[in-house]
């Protein structure tokens, strides 16, 4: 065996090597048995879809949080702790966590929720249906709102000379694409989509925080509050890092100095495997095209 050849034998040895002790590191984390009582934490990262999504790539699927949030709750942790980074995204989605979630506190696991960086919009869907909320005093939350966007670009195609003839079955059936503008009668149902949706969103906020929905909706008009703000209108709970949010939910559970369990930290290893497979962001926001972006996402 030449130089050269054995040169490549050993590359590929040293690689092999390095993605079995991947894969082995990521099986065995996940696979683990904690002993002793444990808090949970899942991480909502990214831009939320009920799409299941490889993590790492700016979208977070509602089914994985909520099958993390399930788990947690049927493997007997004494709390869960929801780690939030995200802007938003489909209220359906954030509809699914909070479905997780009541049912970790059916199961009598209290759950909180941690703020980072931002948890607004769908993402503050989501935590508030939580037992109690701790964030930053300049995390970035609130953002109580929906949005329907849709894209005009018939302008575009006429000046390019390119006609489109539209067959339909019904008046609505191609509401939202691209060649045609919205008529008066789909702008005026869409309003009627986007002001339903945004109901049950001050609906849940004011159930989740225990609020008159008068107090909610005076603070729903879309704005995002920085954490301090959010506390003071009673959006939150205290001011706080992840590890203030941990002895809450220690506090909550009435154990003491639990064994900490981080069911999905970011890491190399789940960014190149994924967590369950999927489609990317573009995809993701793709399928949603035909009838415009129906969002709970920070502006």
């Amino acid at each position: 065996m030449n130089r050269r050849r054995r040169s490549l034998v050993v590359i590929a040895l040293i690689l092999g090597g390095i993605a079995i002790s991947l894969v082995a590191g990521y099986s065995y984390s996940q696979n683990v048995a904690w002993a002793g009582d444990e808090v949970h934490v899942v991480y909502l990262q990214g831009q939320m879809a009920t799409a299941t999504v490889p993590g790492g790539l700016g979208v977070v699927s509602s089914e994985t949080i909520s099958g993390h949030i399930r788990d947690s709750a049927d493997s007997g942790a004494a709390a869960i702790v929801l780690r939030v980074n995200s802007p938003g995204g489909t209220p359906a989605a954030a509809q699914e966590v909070v479905d997780a979630v009541e049912y970790a506190r059916s199961k009598e696991v209290p759950v909180v929720a941690s703020m980072g960086d931002i948890g607004a919009s769908a993402a503050y869907y989501a935590a508030s249906e939580t037992d109690r909320i701790v964030a930053n005093p300049d995390t970035m939350t609130g953002s109580i709102g929906v949005i329907w966007l849709f894209e005009n670009s018939s302008a575009k195609f006429r000046k390019e000379g390119t006609n489109y003839t539209i067959v339909k079955s019904g008046e609505f059936k191609d509401m939202g694409y691209p060649q045609v503008g919205l008529t008066e009668e789909e702008e005026e149902y869409a309003q009627g989509v986007v002001d339903a949706a945004h109901s049950r969103f001050v609906e849940q906020v004011a159930e989740g925080r225990n609020l008159p929905r008068d107090e909610v909706e005076s603070v729903s008009d879309g704005r995002v509050y920085t954490g301090r703000d959010a506390l003071e209108l009673g959006l939150v709970d205290e001011m706080g890092t992840l590890d203030a949010a941990i002895e809450a939910a220690e506090e909550l559970s009435g154990v003491e100095d639990a064994e900490v369990r981080y069911v999905n930290r970011p890491s190399l290893v789940k960014l190149l495997l994924g967590e369950g497979g999927g489609v990317g962001f573009a995809e993701v926001l793709g399928y949603l095209e035909p009838y415009g972006k129906l969002l709970s996402v920070a502006g």
